[in-house]
């Protein structure tokens, strides 16, 4: 039973009436090709999970999300602190390799261990698009790209819910979380208001040795969102989302069997400020939209660098003891315009969507070491820089309906980006100079062709190309100036189906990547801070499968499963040929089973088990001795509760066996523990409406 919301928020309820509902799979409608259109139909490896589906898992981040789409995994130091990676398309350094769109704006800030880490309070899908996305996407879409898409206000009704929860983590603080939604309709059937707001700590379970203090690595997460829509004329709509988040954390995830010895705390302090103003206007035969997007986005980190630079010291005449840690401090701010202006057709026999696209980003960072407890008469490193990009793109897309069954689509995006480095570093007090300026273009095509057996059933086959801009290294490594674009082609071949009266839907697809020119970190012995080189080609292929069934009413499973064997096919400045790429998990798999029942007329039972597999992987540099393998992990999360109608209680169990393999096993480099797994948290949710 849905909670007793009005009809514009109940949409976003956690559960279906089980009394009502019917022995079938939920509808779903995807904007993935810049149109309307089922799910089922779309001829792309894409994963859609619903607002009610995030709500029944009971996430709150990609992170917690991220096995229930195939091919799709993550590595998190802290919340927003990550790398993400599409079907073993990662990289340690240089942009994001995963373009992420909140509603029809980029967020990308240019770094590829870095995003807005959103939090997932009503949403009404997050669709997962697998592959190179060049033509309609841009901004880093070569592994392909995460759309998150907030819900829409209701023009009719008010209403809003409110949830809460609290949970013990193991040998560790409280975790807990509160959000609220409020539907505001300013003038029925014209304008309406949605607030979002919530609140999250996540309790904190890495015990500080050198301070004597408990939990130091809980974050505290705020976020609001509002969203104004007005229906101007019948065929005139606009709306404007603005969005805030801030995070505090003392302590990133880095320690030791649940403790942490680091001399110096990691923080990391982000937060982003962002606006979406989308103008939509129907022409009748065609629809034209304007999407103008506006960011902020500061951090302030600190990264431990004693066990690198403390035994150096005396050889520049500091005796041992005299400085017993090295912290790198940067601060950044990041400010970028984006616009995209777009023309799509009406449905016919033939539908075409052209567009323009331009961006300019600035960024301003200042990184400087300090030491303790004694100080040093220069900077171990420091560094002043401004960087700039100016991108444009123009692009397009045509799809020829040569039969009812079959289709055949094409498209083409240029791209073109110019980009600044100015900048004043230091490596061992020696002062270097970058004044870097260059452009970087390119021209992605992408060919599809699919044929549909019936309206719930089609096969596809497709070739598309992935790009990611080249750019600058600092002068103080001692390394080039530059360093070149890459570039990824993506043959592909899928299917999905609608089965046994919608109560089966079966999705696959295989394909090979062959990318090019990889983006290589090459780190001198001794230093902290490394350089970009091209060099080395991956190859591999893979396979993307996902099943979701119901079999009687109230009862639903699902299961997935991503491979990919991508690998080194030359070698590069920090690989040798057969290598992995690093981070990439090369197999993963999940399922869940969600069941729920009537206990009486009023009153609905529900109970869920979420299983995910995360298989191993690895972070290679031949060129500094880094071999580093990442073991599986088996996570189970568990949930039962009650539905009383206009309210429901349950308890869960995140990480219920509470396993504890690190994320990534340390030290190397400048990770001197591990990065350590979330323990298991036991706690009771509440949701109510009204």
């Amino acid at each position: 039973m849905v909670l007793a919301l009005p009809a514009g928020v109940q949409a976003q309820a956690t559960t279906a009436a089980v009394g009502a509902e019917p022995v079938i799979l939920e509808e779903i409608i995807v904007t993935a090709q810049k149109r309307m259109e089922r799910l089922i139909e779309v001829p792309l490896a894409i994963t859609a999970v619903t607002g009610a589906e995030i709500e029944r898992r009971g996430v709150a981040s990609l992170r917690e999300l991220q096995y229930a789409v195939p091919g799709l995994s993550l590595v998190e130091t802290a919340p927003g602190q990550e790398r993400l990676q599409i079907r073993g398309v990662s990289a340690t350094n240089g942009l994001p390799t995963v373009g992420q769109y909140l509603d029809e704006m980029p967020t990308s800030i240019d770094d590829n261990t870095q995003s807005v880490g959103l939090r997932l309070i009503d949403m009404e899908r997050v669709e997962v698009l697998r592959g190179p996305q060049g033509t309609l996407y841009g901004e880093g879409s070569m592994g392909g790209t995460i759309r998150y898409l907030t819900a829409n206000p209701d023009l009719r009704d008010f209403g809003g819910r409110l949830e809460g929860q609290l949970g013990r983590v193991t040998d560790g603080g409280t975790a807990g979380r509160v959000s609220g939604v409020v539907n505001l309709p300013l003038v029925k059937d014209r304008v309406g208001l949605r607030v979002v707001a919530g609140y999250e700590d996540t309790g904190g379970w890495i015990d500080s040795t050198v301070t004597g203090k408990k939990d130091v690595n809980a974050a505290r997460i705020f976020t609001i969102r509002g969203k104004l829509l007005a229906e101007v004329t019948e065929n005139l709509q606009a709306s404007i989302m603005v969005l805030h988040q801030d995070q505090k954390q003392d302590y990133q995830n880095y320690g030791t069997g649940r403790q942490t010895s680091a001399p110096l705390a990691a923080y990391n302090n982000p937060n982003y400020d962002l606006v979406n103003a989308v103008l939509r206007w129907d022409l009748g035969w065609g629809s034209l939209l304007n999407s103008f997007g506006y960011q902020k986005a500061e951090n302030s980190t600190m990264t431990d660098l004693s066990s690198v630079y403390v035994p150096l010291l005396p050889v520049f005449g500091y005796p041992a003891g005299t400085i017993t840690s090295v912290g790198l401090g940067s601060d950044s701010s990041t400010e970028i315009f984006s616009n995209e202006i777009r023309l799509a057709s009406a449905p016919g026999i033939v539908e075409w969507t052209v567009g323009l696209y331009g961006r300019r980003l600035d960024r301003e960072g200042v990184s400087r070491t300090v030491t303790a407890p004694g100080t040093m008469a220069f900077d171990l490193i420091s560094a002043v820089a401004t960087s700039k990009s100016e991108a444009g793109a123009v692009f397009g897309e045509l799809a020829w309906n040569v039969s009812d069954q079959l289709t055949v689509t094409g498209g083409l995006r240029y791209f073109y980006e110019k980009r600044t480095l100015t900048a004043v570093s230091a490596s061992f007090g020696n002062p270097a100079i970058n004044e870097n300026s260059g452009d970087f273009s390119s021209v992605n095509p992408r060919v599809n062709v699919s044929y549909k057996f019936s309206p719930d059933g089609l096969v596809y086959a497709s070739v598309a190309k992935g790009f990611r801009s080249g750019g600058f290294n600092s002068a103080a490594t001692g390394g080039p100036a530059d360093y070149d674009p890459e570039k990824l082609w993506t043959y592909e071949v899928g299917t999905r189906h609608q089965l046994l009266d919608n109560r089966l839907i079966v999705d696959a697809a295989a394909y090979y990547n062959d990318w090019q020119g990889v983006q290589s970190s090459f780190f001198p012995v001794g230093a902290a801070i490394g350089y970009i080189t091209n060099g080395g080609k991956v190859q591999g292929y893979g396979i993307d499968a996902s099943l979701t069934a119901r079999p009687v009413s109230g009862l639903t499973v699902s299961a997935t499963y991503g491979w990919n064997d991508l690998s080194y096919k030359t070698a590069s400045a920090e690989h040798a040929v057969g290598d992995p790429v690093d981070y990439a998990v090369q197999e993963s798999w999940s399922g869940y089973i969600d069941y729920r029942w009537p206990l009486s007329e009023s009153l609905d039972g529900f109970a869920r088990l979420d299983y995910q597999h995360a298989g191993r992987s690895a972070i290679i540099n031949r060129g500094s001795n880094v071999n580093v393998r990442i073991g599986a992990r088996d996570l189970l999360n568990a949930r039962i509760g009650v539905d009383f109608g206009n309210f429901e209680l349950s308890l869960f169990a995140d990480n219920l066996t509470d396993v504890s393999r690190p994320v990534i096993p340390g030290p190397y480099g400048v990770i001197l523990q591990d990065v350590e797994q979330t323990p298991r948290i036991i706690g009771v949710n509440f949701k109510t409406g009204f």
